[in-house]
């Protein structure tokens, strides 16, 4: 048996994930992505929850808010959950974007601890869902309803936040170098728009009207 065929056993065998509550409207879950050798393994994973400060800037107790995490916002493109995750020993699906994600930013040898948003905020509001399909539980709609509010303090507690734009394609190579090559001169692009005329709210629909 090859080694897609034998994951695809080992998936279906597997008894569907059940989310644990949160307890607090402060709380939220963070992805412990596990290690691989291969890009092609299973997605395993664990989910931790984790308590935030109840207001934006508010200095904490490191032990009482213990933790560091990665904050990741991606597109979150179509809303067919068919790809396999394996958390906790359970199986909970997940979109082709999420998949994707998570298999460029797994590492070989240590766990990751992610936090997943995702850019297309409109298109959530209009299926009434919100963020990350995997630190939210999709099929619950009391239980997304804490993580709504605080973006703030989520992405402001992140030690780091990943924007993932997609797969490379060779045509990337070309903005890529453009910007390695203009980056010791941004602080000259920087002083031209501080220019006041820049500051003029209604300057880009002026210039979009003209015929």
């Amino acid at each position: 048996m090859n080694t897609a065929s034998s994951v695809s056993t080992k998936t279906q065998d597997l008894k569907p994930f059940i989310y644990q509550p949160l307890l607090a409207t402060c709380e939220i879950r963070i992805l412990v992505l596990h290690p691989a050798g291969s890009f092609d393994n299973p997605l395993e994973a664990h989910l931790q929850s984790r308590s935030l400060p109840q207001n934006y800037g508010e200095i904490v107790n490191l032990k009482e808010f213990p933790g560091p995490y990665e904050a990741i916002n991606y597109v979150w493109g179509a809303a067919d959950r068919t790809f396999d995750l394996i958390c906790e020993g359970r199986l909970l699906k997940v979109t082709r974007s999420v998949d994707t994600v998570l298999r460029h930013l797994r590492k070989e040898r240590q766990s990751r601890r992610l936090w997943i948003d995702a850019s297309d905020r409109q298109a959530l509001r209009r299926q009434a869902l919100h963020n990350n399909p995997i630190c939210n539980n999709q099929d619950d709609m009391v239980g997304k309803g804490p993580q709504i509010t605080p973006m703030d303090r989520i992405y402001g507690r992140a030690v780091e936040v990943h924007a993932w734009l997609g797969e490379a394609t060779p045509e990337d190579d070309i903005p890529i170098g453009l910007m390695r090559m203009i980056r010791p001169y941004i602080h000259l692009f920087h002083r031209m728009l501080s220019r006041p005329w820049f500051r003029q709210r209604w300057i880009l629909q002026e210039i979009v009207l003209a015929q």
